[in-house]
């Protein structure tokens, strides 16, 4: 591990514990300008229980031991860690809030593009593509759901999650991580007996896992 990625590592953590605060309260501040209604949690703590820390201190952490501990490039492990830490955020934000903000995929497209852009720019045309077929394709299957059984299959913010990992993933890697993802959410919403359940976070842990899984069984 070099001391580059050390402090990354160590300013990654303040800001993942920052903005799991600012972020739902911003977006629970957008609902209400927009006169729409959040389900649950209208009120949000103005900071994070001590028991949230500590479980995400250790997410972190846990993350990061294992990349820093793969036979792979400084850039591999420079955008791992940024991954990692977006998804861990965007996964936080989702589980309180069950909005995921486009904010955080945002980052993960942008981080992403250079990502491909110093590791394999010949493939940067077709990463873009894919996530622009990815987004378009499940757009259109959230309306083709939404008029048969009037609901959407999945929320706004994972069709954005899924078309911005598309900078670094091809399109079988997004159908195994999706394919992960169900598999824990089917499993949670079984154990909780619940037909609706947030599913950012099993997004967020089926991409990450096939992320680092796929180095690590090679």
């Amino acid at each position: 591990m070099t001391l580059f990625e050390a402090l990354l590592i160590l300013a990654g953590l303040p800001l993942i514990l920052r903005f799991a605060v600012s972020m739902p309260r911003q977006l629970v501040a957008d609902i209400y300008t927009d006169q729409r209604i959040l389900r649950r949690e209208p009120k949000l703590p103005k900071a994070l229980s001590p028991v949230a820390v500590f479980l995400i201190t250790t997410l972190w952490m846990g993350l990061n031991l294992t990349i820093s501990i793969q036979s792979q490039s400084t850039v591999w492990q420079l955008f791992s860690i940024c991954f990692a830490g977006c998804l861990l955020l965007g996964a936080v934000i989702d589980q309180r809030t069950g909005l995921l903000p486009f904010q955080v995929s945002i980052w993960i497209g942008l981080s992403g593009l250079l990502y491909q852009s110093l590791e394999a720019p010949e493939r940067l045309t077709e990463h873009l593509i894919t996530g622009i077929l990815v987004y378009l394709a499940l757009v259109g299957l959230n309306q083709l759901v939404f008029w048969w059984r009037r609901q959407q299959m999945l929320g706004g913010g994972d069709v954005v999650l899924l078309a911005a990992t598309c900078t670094v993933l091809t399109l079988d890697d997004v159908l195994w991580a999706l394919l992960i993802a169900t598999c824990t959410g089917a499993l949670e919403g079984r154990l909780r007996r619940a037909s609706v359940i947030r599913f950012g976070p099993h997004l967020a842990f089926g991409i990450l896992s096939y992320w680092l899984g796929r180095v690590m069984l090679a």
